[in-house]
């Protein structure tokens, strides 16, 4: 909700205090789906889908 509201039409202390959490937003919920490629159970694999580069199973 914060980066909808521009800094200049609600009360911030200073910039940093903005961008920080729309940048920390962004980089969890950028994260997450990347977390869950990482640790996705073999069993959710397709058949003709390799894995990593370097993976042999």
């Amino acid at each position: 909700m914060a980066s909808i509201v521009p800094p200049g039409q609600r009360p911030v202390g200073s910039p940093v205090a903005h961008v920080l959490p729309v940048v920390g937003g962004t980089v969890v919920f950028a994260a997450i789906p990347l977390l869950i490629y990482l640790f996705r159970r073999s069993s959710w694999r397709h058949e003709h889908e390799q894995g990593p580069v370097g993976d042999t199973a």
